[in-house]
């Protein structure tokens, strides 16, 4: 969650600074929302890390820093889609150039004994998480311009959000646990605030 927290504060700034959003009572209601919906994950999610305190606090910062850079990335791809003349130009360079960087990262993970190993038996996985990271990067180059930042990465928050919570209802991927009131208002109410608070006020 604070990587969300890094995206959106970093989005909000650039869509402040482009004169893209103008806060009113309803926008500002929803921002306040979504910062209950990611309190709420955030209380959660520091109750079940493992380490010392500096630990913690080590981990949340690298999760804001790693946050504002997703939103940096977006204003990178806008850029380098107008430079290159598409954004699929933009987003095969991006993934090209992530896979480039990702061989030092093996080689030092293989020195430090940290083996890469495939056990996932099933291929359509491996599909999935590329055309996943070639549609993030793709979306990311190309609706800004169309919607502004903080509505995207409200409406990305949103989607994390919902995917947790139908994840932690169902236990998908541990045991089930409730989704409480405040998390699904926030994500219900949220974004749509945000979007189309200017219409209201």
């Amino acid at each position: 969650m604070l990587v969300l927290v890094g995206m959106m504060t970093a989005a909000l700034i650039f869509d402040f600074r482009g004169n893209r959003l103008l806060l009113n009572r309803y926008n500002t209601f929803g921002l306040l929302l979504l910062a209950v919906a990611v309190g709420v994950e955030v209380i959660d999610s520091v109750s079940q890390v493992h380490g010392t305190y500096y630990d913690i606090i080590f981990y949340a910062i690298c999760s804001f820093i790693a946050g504002t850079c997703y939103s940096i990335q977006a204003k990178m791809n806008k850029r380098l889609a107008r430079d290159l003349g598409s954004t699929a130009r933009s987003a095969l360079f991006c993934n090209v150039t992530a896979m480039v960087w990702a061989i030092p990262l093996w080689i030092v993970l293989q020195s430090s004994g940290i083996p890469l190993s495939f056990q996932e038996p099933k291929w359509w996985i491996w599909l999935l998480c590329g055309l996943q990271s070639a549609f993030y990067t793709y979306s990311l180059a190309e609706l800004p311009k169309m919607i502004g930042y903080s509505v995207v990465f409200v409406l990305v928050l949103a989607g994390k959000l919902t995917t947790a919570s139908l994840a932690d209802t169902f236990g998908l991927f541990s045991a089930p646990r409730p989704v409480s009131v405040a998390r699904f208002v926030s994500v219900a109410w949220g974004p749509g605030l945000l979007k189309y608070g200017d219409y209201l006020g």
